[in-house]
């Protein structure tokens, strides 16, 4: 049975984590000042991972594609996705036993067709 510990400043809760067989609460107290540097710290995580992430969302470089979605872009069968794939003309990744490809390498496949158009 997992008991829940929380850490309290002023009756205000500030983590809670679980713990196994702990059946008593610990309570520990910090100054107002330590608080205020710790919520601060938070506060620019937060917004550092905010720019991150919209940076990374701005670069569609590292966007990933199952088969399925490549196949519906490209308007192809499977079995051809996996004959371009097996003659190196495409690169992809595989964890277990789906495969994924980056977009930027699927546009890199379509941009000779949209030139010839």
């Amino acid at each position: 049975m997992k008991y829940l510990s929380w850490i309290f400043l002023l009756n205000k809760p500030l983590f809670i984590f679980a713990q196994k067989k702990i059946k008593t609460m610990q309570i520990i107290g910090i100054e107002e000042s330590v608080y205020e540097k710790m919520l601060n710290q938070v506060e620019y995580l937060i917004l550092r991972v905010e720019q991150l992430s919209q940076k990374s969302k701005d670069n569609s470089l590292f966007e990933w594609l199952d088969c399925q979605q490549v196949c519906s872009i490209l308007k192809i069968t499977p079995k051809t996705l996996h004959t371009i794939r097996q003659s190196g003309k495409i690169g992809f990744s595989q964890i277990n036993r789906k495969v994924y490809y980056k977009s930027a390498d699927i546009k890199k496949l379509l941009l000779p067709q949209i030139k010839k158009k």
